[in-house]
């Protein structure tokens, strides 16, 4: 398997997330399951990340196309190192500052790396993968955050356990700048029919222009209540959802629907008993 082929640089980024963001969806709720007495966790966390991650997903438009993959998924995984060592400080100072800071900070770093982590897996694959990668990418996500509210529910450890976790966790993040050390420049991926990845020179000015020439087209205006609905739906609107249960039947049902578009998509059978097979799991 070639360094610089598509299926392995699409490896490392996987391996880069499991170390960060899927390890971080695995514990976070259970380490901040209970927090300190002296702990006075007073601000809506949702709210503040939510709009840092609204701000930096449209700076990351013009990020990934300046900076090399590598620099930003290394950043990111900086970023998840401060946030994964604010837990100690939480357990041991008895003290949130810190730990809202960090927050910040990685939703900056998360935001812009799940940008990239689109684009690479739009670009790198041929084009009857480019969606099975987008799906196994998104499902690692959706399906680490589900067990992770799961572990949250069914275990109500000592204060001691839970910061042995951070301990772990810690462990785990300060693994992941190695791994983002060894994904290659875009320029250098090459398939396996052997065509180059292009990617043409640009500038700062030339992505701001080029992407409001975007929004010009009048069916893009169609995507404005989406991008303002995500993903501040559940923080800056102060709509959550009230039980942890609930959010894993939310991020397992975000799961299903992904499986069921690829089931969808393969054609393992005629289009019309696809569809009827897709109108009986979604009403059932």
């Amino acid at each position: 398997m070639r360094y610089n082929s598509p299926i392995t640089q699409l490896s490392i980024v996987a391996v880069t997330l499991v170390l960060t963001t899927v390890a971080r969806r695995l514990v976070q709720g259970y380490i901040l399951q209970e927090t300190p007495e002296q702990l006075n966790l007073g601000y809506n966390r949702e709210t503040v990340t939510s709009v840092v991650v609204f701000v930096s997903s449209f700076l990351g438009i013009f990020i990934v196309n300046l900076v090399e993959s590598r620099f930003i998924f290394l950043f990111y995984t900086l970023t998840n190192v401060i946030y994964a060592s604010s837990f100690i400080v939480l357990y041991r100072n008895h003290s949130s500052t810190f730990e809202h800071a960090a927050n910040i900070i990685d939703a900056f770093g998360y935001s812009i790396s799940r940008v990239a982590t689109l684009v690479i897996v739009l670009a790198y694959p041929g084009e009857k993968w480019k969606a099975r990668a987008l799906a196994v990418f998104l499902i690692l996500e959706y399906l680490s955050a589900a067990v992770g509210d799961l572990i949250a529910v069914n275990h109500s450890d000592s204060e001691s356990r839970r910061y042995s976790g951070a301990i772990i966790f810690l462990c785990i993040s300060c693994v992941a700048p190695f791994a983002a050390l060894f994904i290659a420049p875009s320029h250098n991926i090459v398939r396996n029919d052997g065509v180059y990845l292009l990617t043409p020179s640009t500038s700062l000015k030339n992505e701001i222009t080029e992407t409001l020439r975007i929004f010009a087209n009048r069916y893009m205006l169609l995507l404005i209540p989406y991008m303002l609905v995500y993903p501040m739906l559940f923080g800056a609107t102060f709509i959550q959802l009230p039980d942890r249960r609930l959010m894993v039947l939310f991020d397992f049902g975000k799961v299903l629907v992904i499986l069921l578009g690829q089931m969808l998509d393969i054609k393992w059978a005629r289009r019309r008993i696809r569809g009827i097979v897709g109108l009986t799991v979604v009403s059932v």
